[in-house]
């Protein structure tokens, strides 16, 4: 079973709150699917709470929700609840602004992803983020897989950079670009090979991106003249996977492709 990161979204808010509470003696907690308004600076309480409306990005998208604090004093030694309440509100304003870095992260990867295609022309249909964000999302639910990864080559072709993931943490975004030597799985697929492993005890020696699962299959992401990058999908637990689900994700990577080679000439007519 896959590890979660503890720097994901909600893994953070449990961590958060949790400290916080241990260090003020007050209750906070994160309290879903409440409409944002932006976090208040003078939020008085209202009964046994007070809240912060913020916004929260998830490995799946962003989550409106609201941070309560449970105002009523336990214990004499508690801090002056007028401190504490400053204290939430800030760490709210905190919350919401980590939440929309990580949001905007995520659609300047996917801008320099389509840095590294070429051409082709079809009409415009959304952002190119969402757009390849839910391909990969149809590609794991369909082989009922965890996670996938679109990993693209750098202009000198020495490295490959994640550029847009679904169910792997938004974190990984940020992490340096992996040397292309080395990247056994990687430069195997970008012969036209895909690489299927159907359990991690080749892990190491393919040099698999994402450690933490039971099995991975890479096939290329290319053009009919350049190579572009490869693609990832990773299950939790080892399996087999039948020809025409590897048939399925080279169908897919040709689709990324060809999204990349659109966004390319649309920038280029601008």
């Amino acid at each position: 079973m896959a590890r979660r990161d503890p720097s994901s979204g909600p893994a953070t808010l449990e961590m958060l709150c949790g400290a916080f509470a241990a260090a003020t003696g007050y209750s906070l907690k994160w309290v879903a699917d409440v409409e944002k308004s932006g976090p208040s600076e003078d939020s008085a309480p209202q009964g046994d709470t007070a809240g912060w409306p913020v916004a929260v990005e998830t490995d799946h998208g962003m989550a409106c929700g609201e941070l309560q604090m449970d105002v009523r004093g336990r214990e004499p030694s508690l801090p002056d609840q007028t401190d504490v309440v400053a204290l939430a509100s800030l760490l709210a304003g905190l919350v919401s602004q980590l939440s929309e870095a990580r949001s905007a992260l995520r659609s300047s990867t996917a801008e320099l992803a389509s840095q590294a295609a070429t051409n082709v022309q079809i009409k415009r249909s959304g952002p190119l983020g969402d757009r390849i964000e839910s391909m990969l999302k149809g590609a794991v639910m369909s082989l009922d897989c965890a996670a996938a990864g679109m990993y693209l080559l750098d202009e000198e072709t020495t490295e490959l950079q994640l550029r847009a993931t679904w169910g792997l943490s938004r974190n990984r975004l940020a992490l340096s670009p992996r040397p292309l030597e080395g990247a056994n799985a990687d430069l195997e697929a970008m012969l036209g090979h895909a690489v299927v492993l159907t359990s991690n005890a080749l892990f190491d020696l393919w040099n698999v991106p994402e450690e933490d699962f039971g099995a991975a299959v890479c096939v290329p992401i290319s053009t009919a003249s350049s190579v572009l990058g490869t693609l990832w999908i990773f299950d939790h637990e080892p399996r087999e996977f039948e020809e025409r689900e590897t048939n399925l994700l080279e169908i897919l990577a040709g689709h990324l492709s060809v999204e990349l080679e659109r966004e390319t000439l649309l920038r280029r007519n601008r």
